[in-house]
């Protein structure tokens, strides 16, 4: 429901200058809320995905579109070096477990629950597809100011992040002083009640009006 919502409110933003930062990526396709908004309006799109092969993918699949930049490293809470974990997913019924790359092991699929509170066993053949072709890669990190500083990214119109695990992070780090985003997306199923509750709290002093499905939240200003 909320994907949907996101893409109708982009469909009002005609401006083609509209810029566009999406924190994972993934390949570009699979599960994501604004590709084909963006290849349809043609906004400025720039997209970080820390997996090389899916990162390479992401690439192909925006390859005819000059306007998005991909980034291949990881926003986290410090720029140097970090594990991150994966599953290699190759033509699978579980290709959606190429969405599933987290620094973290216990804070998605990876712990093998699932659901809104990871409070859902997976079944034994999801934890035996992921004890089989999960990996690990270390991978080059950036905060989010250094990223945004790095490539010149002086204005956010909408920013999204889907992480599996960093964007509460993330969201700590945004500085809604010099960026005010027309949307603010968000995964935000493993975060705390008491994460989403200070969120949620910040944003609306903001003057966003907030929306969750339990997955994620979608703010839009007033």
């Amino acid at each position: 429901m909320l994907h949907k919502i996101l893409q109708n409110k982009l469909q009002n933003y005609t401006d083609k200058n509209l810029i566009i930062v999406q924190i994972g990526g993934n390949d570009g396709i699979l599960d994501d809320p604004i590709y084909s908004e963006v290849c349809k309006f043609n906004y400025n799109l720039h997209v970080v995905e820390p997996v090389p092969k899916y990162y390479d993918e992401l690439k192909q699949n925006y390859l005819h579109m000059s306007n998005v930049k991909c980034y291949n490293f990881a926003i986290s809470s410090f720029t140097g070096v970090a594990k991150l974990n994966y599953i290699n997913c190759v033509n699978s019924k579980y290709d959606w477990l190429k969405g599933c790359s987290s620094l973290y092991t216990n804070k998605n699929v990876l712990s093998g629950f699932m659901g809104k509170s990871l409070d859902i066993k997976a079944s034994d053949d999801i934890i035996e597809f992921i004890n089989l072709n999960k990996s690990e890669i270390i991978v080059n990190t950036f905060t989010l100011s250094d990223f945004l500083k790095n490539n010149s990214i002086n204005s956010v119109d909408v920013f999204i992040t889907d992480t599996e695990g960093e964007d509460f992070n993330i969201f700590k780090q945004f500085d809604f002083k010099n960026y005010k985003p027309k949307l603010y997306y968000t995964e935000m199923y493993n975060w705390t009640d008491e994460e989403k509750g200070k969120s949620i709290s910040k944003l609306t002093n903001l003057n966003y009006i907030c929306i969750t499905d339990g997955y994620n939240m979608l703010s839009y200003e007033q």
